[in-house]
């Protein structure tokens, strides 16, 4: 009579369990993004705050496309929508917002936070930069369960229409 081997069940075992946890771990995986918003105010409010010269509150929504920069064509053509807030006296200071990427179905939703510097140029001429963080807090289609983070810079090319670049990582859980 033939003994039936042991040894091949171990073995099986630890190759199914690698397979799941690959496959486990390619849905817990980070995908870099890169991209470049071209960006312009739809509506603009200010405020002046009389405790300091030059002190200003700003709201503010803009709208404007993402070109996709990176190796992965993240919603690369995607309609943007931002809105933000801004606290600034002599044009620098904090300021914070949220964005939406919408292409079709997919969306994507980040809350951003950083800080605004106006410098003048040795022309006279203001220079806005700024930049900060961000975190993705909702997302649609594809993009559903989105979890992650990145960092913006970005800078005015006139006083209504501005570039951002962006990086981050994602997963979907």
């Amino acid at each position: 009579m033939l003994k039936q081997s042991t040894v091949g069940k171990p073995v099986i075992f630890l190759v199914l369990f690698m397979a799941v946890m690959f496959i486990a771990g390619q849905a817990d995986a980070q995908t870099k993004i890169s991209g470049k918003m071209t960006m312009a105010y739809a509506k603009m409010d200010s405020i002046p705050v009389s405790d300091t010269e030059d002190h200003n509150m700003a709201l503010a929504e803009s709208k404007g496309n993402n070109i996709s920069t990176g190796d992965n064509a993240f919603m690369d053509g995607a309609e943007i929508i931002n809105f933000s807030y801004a606290d600034l006296t002599k044009g620098s200071g904090p300021h914070q917002g949220y964005v939406t990427f919408k292409k079709g179905d997919d969306m994507t939703i980040a809350k951003w936070k950083g800080k605004v510097k106006t410098t003048m140029t040795e022309e006279g001429a203001p220079k806005t930069t700024f930049s900060g963080t961000f975190e993705y807090i909702k997302g649609a289609g594809q993009f559903k369960n989105i979890k992650g983070a990145g960092t913006y810079e970005g800078h005015f090319t006139s006083s209504t229409e501005y570039i951002v670049g962006w990086k981050a990582e994602y997963t979907l859980k």
